[in-house]
């Protein structure tokens, strides 16, 4: 009885892997090539914390707690442009700090 359903169990798997598998593989083949180049918005993000596109992970975490200090609300109560400063700094220490965006 387990013989008589394992057959078409087994036919399904093989009827999947014949199907969608060469599809995947296809898939993954079409987005292998060069990789593009560093869009000109992250560049913008290491101007905006003041650093050179070679900074490490600790350089852009103390610009960032120094501009934070510098732009943030304790110092400048009321003040937009500071407060769009350290919108642009708090964004561009987000996507820096995260080695995947990086």
């Amino acid at each position: 009885m387990a013989m008589v359903l394992a057959l078409p169990s087994l036919a399904i798997a093989i009827l999947y892997l014949f199907l969608y598998v060469p599809d995947l593989r296809r898939r993954s083949r079409d987005r292998k090539g060069p990789r593009p180049a560093m869009p000109a918005l992250y560049a913008e993000y290491y101007e905006t914390l003041g650093l050179p596109k070679t900074a490490s992970a600790a350089e852009i975490r103390d610009a960032y707690q120094e501009l934070a200090q510098r732009y943030g609300p304790d110092l400048n109560p009321g003040d937009k442009s500071a407060e769009e400063r350290l919108q642009r700094v708090h964004e561009a220490y987000r996507i820096l700090s995260d080695p995947m965006a990086r």
